[in-house]
């Protein structure tokens, strides 16, 4: 790295020193004096300009494109420059690169002998040290034990009146309908008979009447025959008369046994069509009874009473401890992004079941099975698991018997009191992780200039300083909230979250919600020729100058392109073909 040399005033020998040679009489007129120099921090340099020592042309603005520093340092130094150019006083009303002249200056200054080294970028913003995640524990609101018992009770009682609605569907009716097919059975047999008995009786009726011809023509109509052939066709003829009366009758019996067959099926259909919809609503009953009770166990929980043990603030409980104790039971802290929000027993399956097998895994319990499936080997280890931490071994997870969270906790407050219900619900303590962490509330503007990966410089509260690395960058910008009736005396910038994490988490101690300060190196360059910020000379045209100290002779100027400013350093990486290692430039006095 280059140094600055010994501060020297200079002075303009007289007019032919360097010669010998006496000294010629003043011209009656001067010569025009060359314009002042500007530098970048805006102060007068009373010297007289020097050109190239061969004579070059005038550095051309086209090609010394005017850089654009990011930070304030640079912003300032470039609008001074800009308002100099304005004024017509920047270096380039004349030749800035004409034949060499001795400088003449009242002023001191310092020179710098131009070096290799490394250089950095640097975004500087104000930052949070603090504990990584947030994280708020409470009771959870599942189903009590009483409430089990209600609602096995109330299935008992449906599959009662689902097994009574079977039992007594139209047992009544289908009787009545039984023997009303009985009776007109009953009736088409009787009327059979009648009517053969008529065609008996009609037959014997006409056989009495074909005799009665017979013995009653001719000189046989006085006779004795044909008087009894009389008396049994009169005989016969009330036969008949009074089977065609019974088969009368017996036709309207059937008429009638039809008619109530009739009516005795519409009665066991109306009375199949009630016990079916009492069946129904009996099945559709135990149904919801049943789904209320499989919703019950779902989210059964063994927490019931007051909270026996709680944790202090500052306490830290990993994987397997017990985060607080309620009753006699103890609520055990499992790794986990998904939350405990149900009873897990053999056959259920999910991410909460996943991260139940790991942990148990985990904790030493090696017959848990991989994947996101309860089987019998989970339910082995979650007995061996009650039975390590108390509990009755049940095979199942209830609600309550553990609570999933990313990380280790770090207890920042507790709500719960010991001696007091748990109430479903209410929260029992809040935690962050054990990682150290910076959070910074970065202008949404600069999302840009930062990217996970990049190194930063942390500054503590006592000014020690820490390496760090960029862990995240949040995407979503969000407006700080504003407290008090006026909002106008509050920043509304839009702010995105950068998490950083110490290279050294030991080194910056215990603080928590300190405020600190974050330089984010944001782009870097090795092995660059560097100069201090302030040796630059600004050029009328565009661009910018050194002022060369030779080892002998006048000063002159050399054109440069600027590349990374280092603004922690105070120093510029420049190039140019006259700029090399060892060449030492003015810098001013401040």
């Amino acid at each position: 790295m280059g140094s600055p040399d010994i501060e020297c005033p200079v002075t303009e020998p007289p007019h032919g020193a360097e010669t010998g040679v006496p000294a010629e009489p003043a011209p009656p007129v001067d010569p025009p004096a060359d314009p002042p120099l500007h530098r970048l921090d805006g102060t007068l340099d009373d010297r007289a300009p020097a050109s190239a020592r061969d004579g070059g042309s005038v550095l051309d603005p086209a090609r010394t494109p005017r850089v654009r520093p990011r930070h304030s340092r640079r912003r300032a130094a470039l609008l001074l420059v800009a308002l100099l150019v304005v004024a017509g006083v920047v270096v380039g009303v004349l030749d800035p690169f004409a034949k060499p002249t001795a400088p003449v200056a009242s002023k001191s200054y310092s020179t710098y002998t131009i070096s290799r080294q490394s250089l950095s970028s640097q975004t500087e913003v104000t930052a949070t040290l603090g504990y990584s995640g947030s994280y708020t524990v409470t009771v959870p609101s599942g189903t009590p034990p009483q409430t089990i018992v209600q609602d096995e009770a109330a299935v008992t009682s449906a599959q009662a009146k689902v097994t009574s609605a079977k039992s007594g569907t139209t047992a009544t009716a289908a009787a009545a309908v039984t023997s009303a097919e009985q009776s007109l059975a009953q009736a088409r047999t009787t009327l059979q008979a009648a009517k053969t008995s008529l065609r008996s009786a009609e037959a014997t009726l006409g056989a009495a009447k074909d005799k009665e011809a017979n013995d009653c023509s001719g000189v046989g109509s006085a006779g004795a025959a044909c008087a009894t052939d009389g008396q049994g066709v009169a005989t016969d003829g009330q036969a008949v008369s009074s089977d065609e009366q019974a088969m009368v009758q017996d036709e309207q019996k059937l008429t009638q046994a039809i008619s109530a067959l009739s009516q005795a099926k519409e009665k066991e259909a109306k009375a199949a069509s009630t016990a079916q919809s009492n069946l129904s609503a009996a099945e559709q009953t135990l149904a919801t009874t049943e789904a209320a009770l499989a919703a019950a166990k779902e989210q059964e929980t063994t927490q019931g009473g007051a909270f026996s043990k709680l944790p202090a603030v500052g306490d830290r409980v990993s994987e397997g401890q017990t985060l607080y104790t309620v009753g006699t039971t103890p609520v055990v802290l499992l790794y986990g992004t998904t939350p405990a929000t149900r009873n897990l027993y053999e056959g259920e399956s999910g991410p909460d079941v996943a991260e139940l097998n790991k942990d148990l895994r985990a904790l030493g319990y090696t017959s848990a099975p991989k994947g996101d499936s309860f089987t019998a080997s989970t339910a082995s280890a979650v007995d061996a698991f009650q039975a390590r931490i108390g509990l009755t071994e049940t095979g199942n997870l209830a609600l309550g018997q553990v609570v999933f969270l990313p990380t280790a906790a770090r207890i920042t407050t507790v709500t719960g009191v010991l001696g007091t219900d748990a109430q479903p619900g209410s929260t029992v303590l809040t935690a962050t992780s054990t990682t150290r962490t910076v959070s910074i509330a970065l202008d949404a503007n600069l999302q840009s200039d930062v990217k996970v990966g990049d190194p930063v410089t942390i500054t503590l509260p006592d000014l020690r300083t820490t390496p760090g690395v960029v862990s995240q960058v949040g995407t979503v910008a969000t407006v700080p909230s504003s407290s008090g009736n006026n909002s106008t005396t509050h920043n509304t910038t839009p702010t995105i979250t950068v998490d950083v994490t110490p290279s050294d988490p030991s080194s910056i101690g215990n603080l928590d919600q300190a405020p600190v300060t974050v330089s984010i190196t944001n782009a870097s360059v090795h092995d660059a020729l560097v100069v201090p910020v302030d040796a630059l000379l600004a050029l009328a045209g565009g661009g910018y100058a050194l002022e060369v100290v030779p080892a002998h002779g006048a000063h002159y100027l050399v054109p440069v392109e600027t590349g990374l400013f280092d603004d922690a350093q105070g120093l510029v990486q420049v190039t140019g073909p006259q700029i090399h290692i060892g060449m030492r430039v003015v810098v001013p006095s401040t």
